[in-house]
């Protein structure tokens, strides 16, 4: 087994992850076969794992060991003050994961909410494709997010962004965002809800929802409208993933994606300080 690092993408398949960015790569070769790889960048002094996977015919061979050896070594090399690791794993995947973390002196801080994914297909036998609302009623009131009227875009930035709590809202979007699907509904000239979709990996994914105290309603309003749209303009999407940031929003998309079958994935950030 080989390893090494390289500038140049290797020919391994790599779907996770922004590629937009300036990255490096360490990858294990056998007989000249790319069989795992870990794609990283360095910011402000801290190395960034973006991605680590091992082909599953080579794991439990030491191989992910050695590779995340080869970025420690990267990092004292370059005298680097730490190395981080976000990513998602599925949920029967958890203890492995962990045991892996420790075994290589990485510290888990928590577990950064949890991302329900499932079926774009599956959208039309849920709860919510049940629920009787008046679509062209509510159409009225909803405002893309990118070209809010005036009383709404200060309601935003004075009375929103300022006091919001992140079990509410989480805004760094990653891919690319969607405009037709990022939308906020109005009410009393207030934003009472908003959503906030991307395209991320070629996946449906909404990870940013607000909602102001008392109108969850107005939420499952934008939903259902975002849903009419979903099943006419972005049938090439296979998957829509959710990322939840509590229990309360657990409970209530648990509710209202029922009749999808859903698979749970952990978000993990963890570190280790050299």
């Amino acid at each position: 087994m080989k390893y090494l690092i390289t500038n140049e993408k290797p020919d391994y398949e790599i779907n996770k992850i922004n590629l937009d960015v300036t990255m490096q790569y360490v990858i294990a070769e056998n007989e000249d076969v790319c069989v795992g790889c870990v794609v990283f960048n360095v910011i402000d002094n801290v190395l960034y794992i973006r991605y680590i996977n091992v082909l599953k015919k080579f794991r439990s061979k030491g191989i992910g060991t050695n590779l995340i050896n080869k970025i420690v070594d990267y990092a004292n090399e370059n005298i680097l003050s730490g190395i981080f690791l976000t990513t998602t794993i599925e949920q029967k995947s958890k203890l492995s994961f962990e045991k892996f973390l420790f075994k290589n002196d990485f510290h888990m801080t928590e577990y950064d909410g949890r991302i329900m994914s499932f079926d774009v297909d599956c959208l039309k036998d849920t709860y919510l494709a049940s629920l009787a609302i008046d679509i062209d009623d509510v159409s009225k009131r909803i405002h893309r997010m990118d070209d809010l009227p005036i009383e709404l875009k200060a309601d935003y930035k004075n009375n929103i962004r300022p006091n919001i709590e992140t079990e509410y809202m989480l805004e760094n979007v990653e891919g690319k965002y969607i405009s037709d699907l990022s939308l906020a509904i109005e009410k009393k000239g207030h934003i009472s809800s908003y959503i906030l979709f991307s395209d991320n990996y070629e996946d449906l994914y909404l990870n940013a929802v607000y909602v102001r105290k008392n109108d969850t309603i107005d939420l499952i309003r934008l939903l259902k409208y975002c849903l009419s749209i979903v099943g006419d303009k972005y049938k090439s999407y296979k998957k829509m993933k959710i990322r939840i940031l509590n229990y309360e929003g657990y409970y209530l998309f648990f509710k209202l994606i029922k009749g999808a079958e859903v698979n749970n994935e952990f978000v993990v950030v963890t570190y280790r300080l050299l």
